[in-house]
């Protein structure tokens, strides 16, 4: 979520027992606080797991189309996965609002990309929360933030050295300044263990990748089994993300940065399960994401990426005077905040 003083932005996420989401906000001087951690439903563990493992997009006909504008115009979500998203959006919306006693707009949500999450559906999810998106305009804006993306960003990856000015961002990009990297994203929560493989340079450029995801090595599965067979699951661990990256490798193709998400993969279990399976890969060359919390990583970068919509007009280059500017107005009013 944006604002003129602070940029707080959702994204899904996973959290201790449960599925949650969280909330970061970038303020105006460059510090980023977290600032909400939302509880998730069974509901929407449910869609989230049964989302991960599509693959395809749904398909869209003349009846769903029908459906899904008859749903909104009734004031109901325009589906099922709409309501549930809905549901954790509005929770996430409250507790910002009332950390920032001020009210919000706008905002940036990231996703895992999943074939089955569809753009519209989160569009739509954002629009029933009371709130507008920052990602809903085309080029040369991206229309979706990947959580692998958003990630790579909120570990210091991926970005300009002159954000404020696009021209010159995009410069940067093509001349080789912001390297073009093969990134691997491991997600390792309570509910699952899951990979994504991008080539990345700008971070908040819209890239497709490669994921998987495996429900039956997530952290609560490691709480089931004795200590004797600890050893056994890590090594079920390391072998799943081998195998991915292998697949990638046939290619020709080198990891050449790793970014960890989820609450459970700072462990230095998992960290040692991943430098063993990836030992072939040269991890050790790789940059982990020491920099901020994984828990916290995806919506660290995007409110990197709102505070970005928001100061960087496209098209246009914004006097150095405006940041004095800014701060001075919202020193003196900050009932009102613009997302």
């Amino acid at each position: 979520m944006i604002a003129p003083s602070h940029d707080a932005s959702p994204v899904f996420q996973h959290q201790s027992e449960k599925l949650q989401a969280t909330a970061s906000v970038e303020h105006h001087n460059g510090t980023i606080d977290h600032i909400a951690l939302a509880p998730a439903t069974s509901e929407y563990t449910a869609l989230l797991t049964k989302l991960s493992l599509t693959t395809h997009s749904p398909s869209s006909n003349f009846v769903s189309r029908i459906r899904r504008r008859l749903n909104k115009r009734l004031g109901r979500p325009a589906t099922p996965a709409v309501g549930i998203l809905s549901t954790l959006l509005s929770t996430l919306h409250a507790s910002t609002e009332a950390h920032l006693s001020s009210s919000l707009d706008r905002v940036v949500v990231t996703t895992p990309q999943f074939p089955g999450l569809t753009r519209e559906d989160v569009q739509d999810a954002i629009e029933y929360s009371g709130l507008r998106s920052w990602l809903e305009y085309p080029l040369p804006y991206p229309t979706m933030l990947y959580a692998l993306n958003a990630a790579y960003a909120g570990n210091g990856r991926g970005l300009c050295k002159q954000w404020r000015d696009p021209y010159a961002c995009w410069e940067e990009a093509e001349e080789g300044e912001i390297p073009l990297e093969t990134v691997l994203g491991v997600t390792y929560t309570n509910e699952t263990l899951g990979a994504a493989i991008a080539r990345v340079g700008y971070a908040f450029e819209t890239t497709g990748d490669w994921h998987a995801v495996w429900p039956d090595l997530g952290w609560k599965e490691k709480r089931k089994i004795d200590e004797k067979e600890e050893d056994g699951y890590w090594r079920d661990v390391g072998m799943r993300v081998r195998s991915f990256v292998q697949e990638l490798e046939a290619k020709s193709r080198k990891i050449s940065a790793l970014v960890l998400m989820g609450e459970n993969a700072g462990m230095q279990e998992f960290q040692d399960a991943l430098k063993g399976a990836l030992a072939m890969s040269r991890v050790e060359d790789m940059q982990v994401s020491a920099a901020v919390d994984p828990t916290w990583a995806a919506s660290v970068g995007a409110a990197m990426y709102a505070r970005v919509r928001q100061e960087v007009p496209w098209n246009c280059r914004e006097p150095k005077r405006c940041d004095e500017i800014r701060m001075t107005v919202n020193g003196a009013d900050e009932s009102k905040i613009e997302l």
